[in-house]
């Protein structure tokens, strides 16, 4: 499988949009450390191989068609147990942001 990214243009018309994408791709993963996540919501899912992910001090194993979802934000690790090939999606939902912030007097 060729690997590869997708980096839109996001537009100010698209940041009004109640979702969209800010990458997508395929790629042999490499050891991750983001101790302070990343500003988008994560989708990735396990192609061939496995890999280890780490929040905190708990650890999950990655197999194949695993799915990992991951909110804004969230500090994470991961690392290949082998050659782990994944397809990934990164996104902003503005509508489920909007919808489900209350108001600092509730």
């Amino acid at each position: 499988m060729t690997t590869g990214y997708y980096f839109p243009i996001i537009s100010s018309m698209d940041e009004k949009l109640p979702l969209y994408a800010n990458t997508a791709g395929t790629q042999y993963q490499d050891n991750i450390d983001r101790a302070y996540g990343i500003p988008h919501y994560q989708l990735l899912f396990t192609l061939n191989g496995s890999g280890t992910y780490i929040q905190g001090n708990k650890k999950h194993i990655l197999t194949r068609n695993s799915i990992l979802f991951l909110p804004p934000e969230t500090p994470h690790k991961y690392y290949p147990n082998d050659t782990w090939l994944t397809m990934y999606i990164t996104y902003t939902m503005n509508w489920y942001n909007n919808y489900f912030t209350m108001p600092n007097n509730v």
